[in-house]
């Protein structure tokens, strides 16, 4: 048995350099935007530069930021955060952590954690000395996460499910949490933007991530509810999604369109050379000496790429679990060894699915197609489109196999979630 706990350290890594993780805008974090960002030259420029002027803009505003999952859209937002926070002349606070929305939310949770997240960040730009003796701070504090009272002085510490981020000192007291309004919160949202901007920046960025994963209607009504609260002066709101936000969740109202830039940024794949540069310049951040290895032959990362179409989430899981996986390690793993592999692992997967037999086996034919309709289906299987319809649809959703995609005229296709497409790679090109 292998006495270290690092199965990295046999490539001369010392940590995993395929971490799917955002690149954070904190400079010391080894996986930031200072240490470890690639350039995205496919980025078309039109692109990029309408995302930074959206910054140069004074006194705020607001912008949607689309593309496919696991491209790296956080990475780009993260990468003008930072060079807005620690860069350029006029800066603007933002944040360190996304805000993740969430299906539930109604205005109160939005700017709840809205101010959550940018109390966290002034806190930790004053230090905790300078935020104790801010009877302001305090009172938000107390307000939007807990406010912890000693009897020989003053702790603070936040714990706040909603906004998704712990930033805690340990203490044996008594903890209270406030009740608040909507409006109680927009009026503290105000007065922290007054704080940072006495403090030298010229507004603030607040990032909110993952609203592919909100349904749209339910996203549309939350951003007409927040329409006001998102016209407040020196913010700059920034919405990120998947294909299809803006027109789905901001174009329908008319009241909401018309505070937003109107056209949404697109984030592109990446190329194959990007690709390429991005797990370099990863191995070389976290290498322990300048002979390190990589992992995997470089025919396998192009491989990966185009069975993924060039999505950096699932390449960057997929090596992890080649690598997870391996017996030993003699050299980096090669294109063959992989492929077989990683298939066996997704069945292996895919046997601890609470599904029947014959369920797996259309799915498993329907992984060599990749995108489908049930009619579609039914005939690769030689069965009828009802059975399809009825029978598998339903549980290969639920179970997170497969996931709606575009509809055209009557049809309704689906496409097998990325993960999985592994298992159909006979009759892929690889």
């Amino acid at each position: 048995m292998e006495s270290t706990q690092n199965l990295w350290e046999v490539y001369g890594l010392k940590e995993n350099p395929f971490n799917t993780n955002a690149l954070s805008i904190i400079p010391e974090i080894t996986f930031s935007i200072k240490n470890a960002y690639v350039i995205r030259p496919e980025e078309p420029d039109r692109q990029a530069q309408r995302f930074n002027n959206f910054f140069r803009n004074p006194g705020g505003g607001r912008i949607v930021i689309e593309g496919e999952s696991g491209i790296g859209k956080t990475t780009f937002v993260n990468a003008f955060r930072y060079q807005w926070g620690y860069r350029t002349k006029d800066k603007l606070i933002s944040p360190f952590n996304a805000i993740q929305v969430q299906e539930n939310w109604r205005p109160k949770e939005f700017l709840l954690s809205s101010v959550y997240h940018t109390i966290s960040r002034i806190r930790f730009d004053i230090g905790e000395d300078e935020f104790n003796k801010n009877e302001i701070l305090k009172e938000i504090a107390s307000a939007v996460a807990a406010y912890r009272e000693e009897h020989l002085g003053f702790g603070f510490g936040v714990q706040n499910p909603i906004a998704g981020i712990s930033a805690q000192r340990q203490v044996s007291v008594s903890t209270t949490v406030g009740s608040v309004t909507s409006d109680l919160l927009f009026s503290y949202l105000g007065l922290l933007i007054q704080m940072v901007k006495s403090n030298g920046y010229q507004g603030l960025i607040l990032h909110y991530d993952n609203l592919e994963t909100v349904e749209p209607n339910v996203l549309l009504n939350l951003i007409d509810a927040v329409r006001d609260y998102l016209q407040i002066q020196d913010v700059y709101f920034v919405f990120v999604g998947g294909i299809g936000t803006f027109r789905k969740s901001i174009f329908p109202k008319q009241r909401v369109k018309s505070i937003f830039v109107s056209n949404p940024v697109i984030v592109n794949a990446l190329s194959l050379e990007t690709v390429h540069q991005i797990i370099r310049r990863r191995c070389e951040v976290c290498a322990l000496a300048k002979n390190w290895i990589l992992p995997v032959e470089t025919e396998l990362i192009d491989t990966l790429y185009t069975f993924f179409e060039g999505k950096l989430r699932p390449i960057m899981n997929e090596i992890v679990n080649l690598v997870s996986d391996r017996e030993g390690s003699h050299g980096p793993i090669t294109k063959n060894q992989a492929l077989s592999s990683l298939k066996q692992i997704k069945l292996e997967t895919l046997d601890n699915i609470n599904i029947n037999n014959s369920i797996k086996e259309v799915f498993i034919e329907a992984t060599k197609v990749r995108k489908f309709t049930a009619s579609q289906l039914a005939k690769l299987i030689g069965k009828s489109r009802q059975y399809v319809s009825d029978k598998c649809i339903g549980p290969l959703v639920e179970n997170n196999l497969i996931k709606p995609a575009e509809k055209e005229g009557r049809s309704q296709y689906f496409e097998v979630e990325s993960d999985y497409l592994i298992i159909g790679i006979e009759n892929m090109s690889t």
